[in-house]
C-alpha cells in the first residue's frame, strides 16, 4: 500500500527556510521522511496535549527587564518565607 493510499489527506505548512532545514536534519538523523516526522509530531501532541503545550511554552524565549526580574525574585522569596512558616507550623502539631 502506498503512502497516498495510507494517508489520503494532505496538510500544507509554510516554514522559514531554517525551520525546514532543521526539521529535515532531525528526520535524517532518525532515518525517516519529513512527512513521517510531521505525522509523528502530530500524534505525539495529540497523545499528550498538556506535555506538548508545556514543550512549546518552554521553547519560547521570555524577555525580562532588570526591574521585573528583581520584583519576581522578591515575590518568590516571599512565597518561600510563607512556605517555610507553614511547614514549621505543621511540624509543631
Amino acid at each position: 500500500m502506498s503512502d497516498v493510499e495510507r494517508y489520503p489527506d494532505r496538510l500544507f505548512v509554510r516554514l522559514a527556510p531554517g525551520d525546514k532545514a532543521r526539521a529535515q536534519e532531525v528526520a535524517d538523523r532518525l532515518g525517516i521522511s519529513l512527512s513521517d516526522l510531521v505525522r509523528s509530531l502530530v500524534r505525539l501532541a495529540a497523545a499528550e496535549p498538556d506535555d506538548a503545550a508545556r514543550a512549546v511554552a518552554a521553547s519560547r524565549p521570555i524577555l525580562l527587564d532588570t526591574g521585573c526580574a528583581l520584583r519576581m525574585a522578591r515575590e518568590l522569596r516571599k512565597w518561600g518565607v510563607h512556605y517555610n512558616q507553614g511547614i514549621h507550623a505543621l511540624n509543631c502539631i
